[in-house]
């Protein structure tokens, strides 16, 4: 399973003498409660050989976790898989947001591989700066209280950008 642009792309097999009659994929945000994403009718898998299956999700959720499984219809179910999709079309992104403990951030690759980043409180005090930070990591936010703060990307292309970062 991976990411691909702002779709999902999931490979799966069904082993050679397995067969159902019909498939659904289902997604997730929380992985309990399942919606189906799409709904394949009549008999699928092989009573001799493995069937390799590709499925793209158009509409996954973005930057969000995305859980996905498989319903073979009177087999059960497969286990569940768990991707982050990012929205690609956005420049900067804090997740989640709001944070509690720990922040990734990301921004678009269009923009450099890394940048220097400043967190600011909303009266202006500069709290924490990285440089070179990569375009994706993980930022420890603990040490910040309740509120509102900002956060600024400057790429080596030198585009600004500002983010609200909000820890409850």
């Amino acid at each position: 399973m991976q990411q691909v642009g702002n779709t999902v792309k999931i490979e799966f097999i069904i082993p050679g003498g397995v067969t159902c009659n019909g498939m659904d994929i289902l997604r997730s945000t929380d992985s309990v409660n399942f919606d189906v994403a799409l709904s394949i009718a009549g008999v699928c898998g092989s009573t001799s050989d493995d069937v390799f299956y590709l499925f793209t999700d158009e509409n996954p959720v973005l930057n969000s976790d995305n859980y996905y499984r498989v319903e073979l219809k009177q087999i059960g179910y497969s286990s569940i898989l768990k991707i982050h999709v990012i929205d690609q079309t956005f420049k900067a992104s804090v997740f989640p947001n709001p944070s509690k403990a720990v922040a990734h951030i990301y921004f678009s690759p269009d923009y450099g591989r890394t940048a220097d980043l400043s967190l600011f409180s909303l009266e202006g005090k500069m709290l924490m700066q990285i440089q070179e930070a990569p375009n994706s990591f993980y930022m420890s936010v603990e040490f910040l209280e309740n509120g509102m703060y900002y956060l600024q990307l400057l790429t080596n292309e030198q585009k600004k950008l500002m983010v609200i970062l909000i820890k409850q």
